[in-house]
């Protein structure tokens, strides 16, 4: 028996969520509650309260630069730091994630996956102003992973490419709800930032 979320397109195995009875009416799934009590103006976070709309998307772009830009991938060998060193140079890890899956590449992609994500789509949506809190992003975010589990497997190389993006969206997100400003100043680089008080 799966459960059909009525906000979004999540679907979700009922013995999964360890529901005690099976709901009644419309049910929204995890994802969908975690950000309706995100973006209420009752229950939102004091770092949600002291942004914009405006203002968390301009945070929410150095967020999405730090999960795009070439860095140390944790499963690099350190057996061979020289080798490792190169291959940073000039290899983006997070390459297969920067844009939407290539169907000439995959025709078959479109069988698995109901609702692709990429690192450009998030952006876009950034533009577009589309996120009212830090959860909705990593809602985003996650679908990234859950596709690339879907299509690829559990263990696969890209997997565990695509948990190190969303483990990043994840710190970067809790940064930003610690404090705006701070977060703000760091990713500005601004000189004695982190002497300023917030």
């Amino acid at each position: 028996q799966v459960l059909c979320c009525e906000l979004c397109p999540r679907v979700y195995h009922a013995k999964c969520l360890k529901l005690p009875a099976e709901p009644e009416g419309d049910w929204f799934c995890p994802e969908c509650e975690k950000i309706t009590v995100a973006e209420c103006i009752e229950t939102q976070s004091k770092a949600m309260m002291m942004l914009t709309t405006d203002q968390l998307s301009y945070l929410l772009k150095f967020a999405l630069q730090k999960m795009k830009q070439p860095g140390d991938h944790p499963r690099l060998s350190s057996r061979s730091p020289h080798a490792a060193s190169s291959q940073r140079k000039t290899f983006n890890w997070t390459e297969p994630f920067q844009k939407p899956v290539p169907l000439e590449q995959h025709p078959d992609y479109a069988e698995y996956i109901f609702h692709p994500m990429d690192l450009c789509t998030l952006e876009k949506n950034i533009k577009k102003k589309m996120y009212g809190c830090t959860e909705a992003f990593l809602a985003d975010a996650k679908w990234i992973l859950h596709n690339c589990i879907i299509y690829n497997g559990a263990n696969h190389k890209l997997t565990a490419t695509a948990k190190v993006i969303v483990k990043i969206c994840e710190h970067e997100m809790n940064e930003i709800e610690v404090c705006p400003e701070c977060y703000l100043s760091a990713c500005q680089k601004r000189d004695n930032w982190f002497c300023e008080p917030c």
